[in-house]
């Protein structure tokens, strides 16, 4: 969770601040979020004032406040209230800092879903299109969902390219009623989502299993055969060598046979068994990339 934490955030709406209306939301959202699901929440814009000479220190402070976690009631609260609408905003650096905070959490191992509220647009002279951008390219393989809270044209306009360039879905809110709605949506897609993206990678994975030993089989049996059928034709050459029955010119020439044909036998087989093998794990790759893009573009629509 990036929480726009800037001076504008201080406007009030039935008596009370946006900052303010957003954390009640925000509390109630991690309170519905799955057990096992871990939470962060970051802010920008919550340092100085909106006055040029605290420019720098606000544009220059970007913070966790409650770090990539499983949730706690009483720890997220707490988190909450360390800070107030104060100051610019810093939203580039804001979802650099994402990146940072979530560096560890793969995209082929984890379900990472950002949430990005703001009432405005970057003030800090960043550019947090091309931020997002990066993000998206990164290994994080993140489901982004920007959530404007009252936003104007300019705000629109930047949130919507952020969006864009994220693969993400943006969603302008009018209230509190609004952005505790688009919470509750996109939790309940996100469940659903990930239900099905469990299922089917488990499904993958059991069939790459059940291929992969149906080939390990066949190619154990082809060695036996292989092993048998060698042996028996040692035997037979060595019987007819030691009767007599074949000189030892004969018995070299097909000593020396029977071995190249073996050799030849068993390559053929160990190359089957190779491009079998490749076809198997190719497959199982472009099934597991197939369901990836589909998880991704359903949780963010």
């Amino acid at each position: 969770m990036l929480l726009d934490a800037s001076g504008s955030m201080g406007a009030l709406e039935n008596g009370k601040t946006r900052m303010g209306l957003a954390k009640e939301a925000i509390n109630q959202f991690v309170d519905s979020l799955p057990e096992k699901a871990k939470v962060s929440l970051t802010v920008y814009g919550h340092k100085g004032t909106g006055d040029e000479a605290d420019k720098e220190v606000s544009c220059s402070t970007v913070e966790q406040v409650y770090s990539l976690s499983a949730y706690d009631s009483k720890e997220f609260t707490n988190a909450l209230g360390k800070f107030n609408p104060a100051g610019w905003t810093p939203m580039t650096k804001a979802v650099e800092q994402a990146m940072v905070n979530l560096e560890s959490h793969d995209g082929s191992e984890n379900t990472n879903i950002i949430y990005l509220v703001s009432d405005g647009i970057e003030t800090c002279g960043g550019n947090p299109v091309q931020a997002m951008e990066k993000l998206s390219d990164s290994n994080l393989s993140p489901v982004v969902q920007i959530i404007g809270y009252q936003v104007n044209n300019d705000g629109l306009t930047q949130l919507k390219e952020m969006a864009r360039a994220a693969n993400g879905q943006f969603i302008n809110v009018q209230n509190q009623e609004d952005l505790k709605a688009e919470f509750k949506r996109t939790t309940e897609m996100a469940e659903v989502w990930s239900e099905w993206h469990r299922n089917s990678n488990d499904a993958i994975n059991n069939l790459n299993k059940t291929v992969q030993k149906q080939l390990n089989d066949w190619h154990q049996k082809e060695q036996e055969k292989m092993n048998r059928e060698r042996k028996n034709l040692q035997l037979a050459i060595n019987y007819l060598n030691e009767e007599n029955k074949i000189d030892t010119d004969v018995f070299l020439r097909l000593d020396e046979n029977y071995r190249a044909y073996y050799l030849q036998v068993d390559k053929e087989a160990r190359n089957l068994y190779l491009e079998l093998d490749q076809l198997n794990r190719e497959s199982f790759l472009d099934n597991w990339e197939e369901i990836s893009e589909i998880f991704l573009k359903n949780v963010s629509e």
